[in-house]
């Protein structure tokens, strides 16, 4: 018999809450008593406000008898009261396993709606329970076909293996694993909304086509902040700020990246590769990146993931969130913002601008002490061309306020900005801006372009009325030297071929080298046939400068006048 909890019970019926409270302050966490006892002693305390107090026996209740659904709910109801979010939702877990009752599911899923679930929540309570409010207005869903998928499939690629994240009954999210890449039509589905894919970016011989950087805010340190609007507010413009300022750092270095935004106070910075990049050279580029960035402020943390995750004694391959999605417990849609951090209103053309970064790049950035700032603006080289050619200053111009370009716009981009230091990553610069951007198709660009600077003569055929009304009064006089005439003689003379140079693998394919050669060699057989004519007409030798031309049979032979060595090396040309 415990006579302390008995004259509490008596006292509080008899309204002497003073007494009674001072027995219960001094006496309920005695040792060696029940759990039923201290579960009494629990009851008393909330009997009389003391929430915190009422918390304490009802945890050494649970320690007694960790099964017990009663005293399971009397703390889950103590903890959500005193605004413990992540515990009571764990606490009313334990209890629906123990006792399924729809009071239970009801109370859960509220708890799950105020942490953010509202997928949860209705996987819990039901459809009818969740909240939901039906929108009037209409949903126009996009044309998800091959090629608009494509990117996507691209870019988020590892082992044929995918997973499909489910909501059990509890609320609690789980993996169901499937063989093989993720069809078109999977694809389609997380899109929509009516699915949510888990990819496995480590391939089978360990190296990663992308990867992401976190930036972020502790879950737990959200949910224990739910109910204070304020604060969600503030942190949560703290962490997109964070998240802005890395990633403009990064694109300062050099290093191009997506960021997206999971959720308010998740980010994730992406970096797809050229190549694919061994795993622990992806770890050292993070660890590096992280070393190089200033330390996070307002509780906010950085972090990266590379396909797999800690195990005490070794590694397990993890999966990566594929974007876009619609999170089945959240019900938030992941998306891809810019530099203000708006999100892209089109985000599948968004990704066909993304830029890969190469090996190169990553191992360089790993191994300089201090990294190289890009600057911001157009190089000096970019600044005089633009100054010094007009027709390339309005296509830029162009480029810059989003038109679409032409062939022949894109062209003059390539042929002229493309010949400049950095120049495949300046052109991608300037035309990531237009409508119809897409890195992968302007790679494809490249590979067919010439060796070989546009021309002036070019560039007036392409744009004759700019031209009438501009009249371009370049004068290079004797910086052309055998050059034909273009404008990035204004930059380097040197990035412009001449006659010799343009008949070499370095300036012309070896397709237009072997037409040269052909057009060169009809020219000499019709010169061979007219001056073996003359030399049959004519008997003797023919004087050319330093050489006698003569028939040699019935060949056309060439020698120097002095000496009889044949030219050259000792053969006849012919």
């Amino acid at each position: 018999m415990n006579e302390f909890l008995e004259k509490s019970e008596k006292f509080l019926s008899e309204g002497r809450d003073l007494k009674a409270r001072e027995i219960i302050l001094r006496h309920r966490l005695r040792p060696g008593q029940t759990a039923e006892e201290y579960f009494r002693w629990g009851s008393l305390c909330e009997a009389l406000g003391l929430k915190a107090q009422a918390a304490e026996c009802y945890d050494l209740a649970i320690s007694r008898d960790p099964d017990n659904s009663r005293y399971l709910m009397a703390r889950a109801e103590v903890a959500y009261e005193m605004e413990d979010l992540p515990r009571a939702a764990t606490l009313f877990y334990r209890v629906l396993r123990l006792a399924d009752s729809q009071t239970v599911r009801r109370k859960l899923a509220q708890v799950l709606r105020e942490l953010g679930r509202p997928g949860a929540a209705a996987a819990v309570a039901g459809p009818l329970e969740a909240g939901f409010q039906e929108t009037p207005l209409r949903y126009f869903p996009p044309n998800l076909g091959d090629r608009e998928l494509e990117p996507l499939r691209t870019l988020f690629r590892g082992r044929p293996l995918h997973a499909e994240m489910q909501i059990t009954v509890y609320g609690r999210t789980a993996l169901v694993i499937r063989d093989g890449a993720p069809t078109s039509e999977k694809l389609s589905r997380h899109l929509l909304g009516r699915t949510y894919l888990v990819y496995f970016p480590l391939t089978e011989d360990n190296r990663l086509h992308s990867a992401y950087f976190v930036i972020a805010l502790p879950e737990r340190e959200v949910d224990r902040n739910r109910r204070n609007r304020g604060w969600l507010a503030i942190k949560a413009e703290a962490v997109k700020k964070e998240a802005l300022l890395v990633w403009h750092r990064a694109r300062a270095w050099g290093l191009e990246g997506a960021l997206e935004r999971v959720n308010p106070f998740r980010y994730r910075l992406w970096f797809f590769f050229s190549e694919p990049v061994y795993f622990l050279w992806v770890r050292r580029f993070f660890e590096t990146l992280k070393e190089r960035l200033p330390f996070p402020g307002e509780g906010i943390f950085y972090s990266y993931e590379i396909g797999t995750r800690g195990e005490g004694v070794g590694w397990l391959e993890k999966g990566f969130e594929l974007p876009l999605g619609i999170h089945p417990a959240t019900l938030e849609r992941s998306l891809f913002v810019d530099s203000e951090g708006v999100p892209h209103p089109e985000q599948l053309s968004f990704l066909k601008r993304i830029r890969p970064i190469s090996p190169g790049a990553v191992r360089e950035f790993c191994r300089r002490s201090t990294p190289v700032i890009l600057p911001e603006g157009d190089p000096p080289e970019l600044k005089r061309l633009r100054r010094s050619c007009a027709i390339v200053d309005l296509v830029i111009r162009r480029a810059e306020a989003g038109r679409r370009l032409s062939r022949e716009e894109k062209l003059t981009v390539m042929l002229s900005v493309g010949f400049l230091r950095n120049g495949r990553e300046l052109v991608h610069r300037i035309l990531s801006g237009t409508p119809d951007y897409s890195y992968t198709r302007l790679e494809r660009m490249f590979r067919g372009v010439p060796r070989n600077p546009i021309s002036c003569i070019k560039l007036e055929s392409w744009f004759r009325d700019f031209v009438m009304d501009t009249p371009c009064g370049c004068v290079f006089g004797r910086i052309l030297r055998g050059r034909y005439p273009s404008p990035l003689l204004h930059v380097d003379p040197h990035l412009v071929p001449g006659r010799t140079d343009r008949l070499t693998l370095a300036y012309s394919s070896p397709a237009e080298l072997a037409g040269i050669y052909l057009h060169t060699r009809e020219r000499l057989c019709h010169l061979e046939d007219e001056l073996r004519e003359y030399l049959r007409r004519h008997s003797g030798r023919l004087r050319a400068g330093d050489y006698f031309v003569f028939l040699e049979g019935d060949r056309v032979a060439v020698r120097r006048r002095k000496g009889r060595t044949p030219y050259p090396d000792g053969d006849d040309v012919f």
